[in-house]
């Protein structure tokens, strides 16, 4: 049965992969109207580029940051926690929060107790990846999923954020429709608001 309280829906954003003008300026707008997880995933970035970025965004945001594929940020910087691919998941789940991405609902199970979340792709049409088409069967939800740990990924935005609220999933994550918005921050707003009133 679809969890219908909003409280406990994960609205995600995910940093674009190529520089983006005043980025950091925007994380902390987005920061300080709601946001709850910022992935930053910036694809050959070195320890040292990230640990920069970090120190653009103002320090009490930084528990709500996962890095991606940083193994060792949490030791450096206070993070939310490291987003792996699935071969370098952790063989313990340290003490901090551990994602990473799925593509099918037999990869999720596999892993879900590794885990505190994973985000699952394409679930629409790619806003930020033209092409990359979606799985359609990724709406037919196996009925023994843990959909708490669940977050959909791929041509989230205002029209599609309620049909994966509508399934029971516990989350969503959200990049195209942010940084290709003339204003990010509106652009969240409006895909927060339909999460609180829906």
């Amino acid at each position: 049965m679809p969890d219908n309280n909003a409280s406990s829906f994960r609205l995600l954003v995910i940093t674009p992969e190529r520089p983006y003008a005043l980025e950091t300026q925007w994380v902390n707008r987005l920061f300080a109207n709601g946001l709850e997880t910022l992935h930053l995933r910036k694809k050959g970035w070195s320890e040292q580029e990230l640990l920069a970025y970090l120190h653009k965004v103002e320090e009490r945001y930084h528990p709500h940051i996962m890095v991606h594929y940083a193994a060792r940020m949490p030791e450096l910087v206070e993070v939310k926690g490291v987003h792996f691919q699935q071969h370098t998941l952790p063989h313990v789940k340290p003490g901090y929060c551990v994602s990473c991405p799925v593509h099918s609902w037999e990869e999720f199970l596999a892993l879900a107790e590794q885990v505190d979340y994973a985000l699952l792709s394409p679930f629409f049409n790619s806003i930020s990846k033209p092409g990359y088409a979606a799985h359609p069967q990724l709406q037919q939800v196996p009925a023994n999923a843990p959909l708490n740990k669940v977050v959909a990924m791929g041509g989230i935005d205002g029209s599609t954020i309620n049909t994966v609220r509508q399934l029971g999933i516990g989350g969503a994550a959200v990049l195209g429709a942010i940084w290709q918005a003339a204003d990010p921050l509106a652009a969240f707003l409006e895909i927060q608001e339909r999460v609180n009133n829906a």
